[in-house]
């Protein structure tokens, strides 16, 4: 397995010489920062840790569902190749459209969506099983409680602060005090 084994005096013998690139202060257990704000080509699946579920309306008007979906950057030699997307897609409407989130999924593939919200889940399910292709956009997002109770969203890299560099930084600073991360939710999807 390990061709070198040393022992603790041997160990303490070598040289210290330094890594390259280290940073002391850096957070040793952070994920990486959120893809770029931007259009990217992506494989679609099912997100098997949260496939689906079936939830009751608010307003009293049947069920809904919510559909786990995982969307891999298909960019090969690109920054973010193979970097994960994750949407939770219902089949709620929205209220200004009267269309639902997994009937624009279904739409960006090629499938007509269904009337029913069991029926665009079922397309949607069996659509991911091939793995097909789509375009996504992606956003940078953090949401935050006011003091007064209320939820507000930032969206865009561009109200983020900045590195020295110019770079947007993925750590939101809340007039509450609170630091949020970003991260990139899926705006859109379309055809591939």
């Amino acid at each position: 397995m390990f061709e070198d084994i040393l022992t603790l005096d041997q160990l303490a013998d070598e040289p210290e010489e330094e890594i390259d690139g280290f940073d002391p202060e850096a957070d040793p257990f952070a994920g990486p920062p959120p893809v770029d704000d931007g259009k990217y080509l992506v494989k679609l699946t099912l997100n098997e840790k949260r496939p689906v579920e079936k939830k009751p309306r608010t307003d009293g008007l049947g069920n809904y569902f919510r559909i786990g979906v995982v969307a891999v950057i298909q960019d090969p030699g690109g920054k973010f190749d193979g970097r994960m997307l994750f949407d939770d897609a219902s089949t709620l409407p929205f209220g200004n459209s009267g269309s639902t989130r997994v009937a624009g999924i279904l739409k960006a593939l090629n499938v007509k969506p269904l009337p029913s919200a069991s029926g665009q889940a079922l397309q949607l399910c069996k659509a991911l099983e091939a793995g097909p292709a789509a375009t996504v956009k992606t956003q940078w997002e953090v949401s935050y409680k006011e003091d007064d109770g209320s939820w507000k969203r930032i969206k865009g890299q561009k109200n983020f602060l900045k590195y020295p560099n110019g770079s947007p930084m993925p750590i939101y600073p809340c007039p509450n005090g609170e630091e949020k991360e970003a991260r990139a939710t899926i705006r859109i999807y379309e055809k591939a």
